[in-house]
């Protein structure tokens, strides 16, 4: 990870970028990279050493097993690749008081501490300003990550979010957006805002079983106060929240089966302008440019239940600007089709297109990361991630996550 840079105005040779980051502190970054690389080492700071001196001014008399202490560097998965991430313990405060992220018990500092090395990420503390549940939640877990809309869930999703929660697996939700930002209706729940699911539970009322999910909000006040009282009932959740986000590092919880492992495969690629960015399907003279990904897909194992029209695919498709700060950071619209193909080698041309109907379209979104659950027969397909207009130039990860034996290429 680059040295941490003042902020500062872009110039024409994007200086402080990943790419081109500016001295700092009298280093220079790419002068330390070319030193470790050619001696095979890491990078020490001698002003902040990976041994006990750094821990700072301690009692000597104080009992303290040095030998227990581990060292720990927080890392956060970054379009495709994990990034370990340093940062000193200078906190922003006012009158003593920490401005951002803070726990009520006071000498517990991990949170602030996670929060600055995220923010250094990000570009700066502005910009975790705001924001989207999915990111984040990839951005700390590097899993998958997938969307359900409440307002037509399917009717199993309550069984989905069980199984995610056995499974420990990460679940937030977001609340529709109110006439003002994160304006308070009288049932306590905030509009515009982003909670937290810790829980569900089924629960017997009046000889009747109602599922119940349980919600926080990180302002740690304004809850839930209507029926049930920190958790709601399922209608309520559906009714009260807009969007349901799932993250999981694998989604083998989505099948009933505990003998069922869905299998992931990740490629990676660029739009470029006049070469590889085409554009969307309504560009037919140029939409064949893009690139194409060919997978194919095997018979499903015993292992795995077979719910005919469930879904047994989700492909992911995430663009990357490599801006330094978030907030500078404006997406293209991508999206992505998928074509029935049957043996066909080679990269096929505009003639292939003219008369092929996708069996798969993902409406495009102006979203850092897209993603699509479908059901496809066994067989083989053809995937083309793109960006609604054509000339622009970003890279991309393309994930596709089944339960089927599958190959891509």
């Amino acid at each position: 990870m680059p040295p941490p840079h003042e902020r500062h105005d872009t110039t024409d040779h994007d200086v402080g970028s990943p790419t081109n980051p500016m001295a700092f502190l009298g280093q220079d970054f790419q002068k330390l990279l070319h030193k470790s690389l050619s001696r095979n080492k890491l990078y020490i700071d001698e002003l902040f050493p990976p041994n006990n001196s750094s821990i700072g001014t301690l009692d000597k008399e104080a009992d303290l097993d040095y030998n227990n202490i581990v060292w720990k560097r927080p890392s956060f998965w970054r379009f495709g690749k994990w990034i370990d991430v340093v940062v000193d313990d200078l906190l922003p405060t006012i009158d003593g008081d920490l401005i951002f992220v803070g726990s009520k018990t006071s000498n517990e500092f991990w949170p602030t501490l996670l929060e600055k090395a995220y923010a250094k990420v990000c570009g700066s503390y502005g910009d975790l300003d705001g924001g989207f549940i999915s990111e984040a939640l990839m951005d700390f877990t590097g899993g998958v990550h997938m969307e359900f809309m409440l307002n037509k869930a399917p009717a199993h999703l309550w069984n989905i979010m069980d199984r995610a929660a056995k499974s420990q697996t990460l679940m937030g939700c977001g609340t529709y957006q109110g006439e003002s930002r994160e304006a308070v209706s009288s049932s306590g729940i905030v509009g515009g805002h982003a909670y937290t699911v810790t829980g569900v539970c089924k629960v017997m009322s009046k000889g009747n079983p109602v599922h119940l999910v349980r919600v926080l909000n990180p302002w740690g006040d304004t809850e839930w106060n209507k029926d049930w009282s920190d958790k709601m009932s399922m209608e309520d959740f559906t009714r009260n929240f807009e969007s349901l986000d799932i993250c999981c590092l694998c989604p083998d919880f989505l099948d009933r089966s505990s003998g069922c492992h869905w299998k992931s495969q990740r490629n990676f690629g660029k739009w470029i302008a006049g070469t590889t960015a085409g554009g969307s399907l309504d560009n037919i003279g140029t939409f064949w440019k893009n690139p194409q990904f060919r997978v194919r897909i095997e018979e499903l194992s015993e292992d795995c239940t077979h719910e005919e029209g469930a879904e047994n695919v989700l492909v992911s498709l995430m663009q990357n600007h490599e801006k330094r700060n978030r907030s500078s950071q404006e997406n293209y619209k991508i999206g992505l089709y998928i074509f029935k193909m049957r043996g066909e080698s080679g990269k096929f041309s505009a003639k292939f297109f003219s008369d092929k109907t996708p069996v798969v379209v993902k409406a495009f979104e102006d979203l850092r990361e897209v993603m699509e659950f479908f059901w496809l027969e066994p067989g083989e397909y053809l995937i083309v991630p793109c960006t609604e207009n054509p000339g622009e130039t970003a890279s991309f990860v393309l994930s596709i996550f089944s339960k089927h034996e599958t190959h891509f290429e």
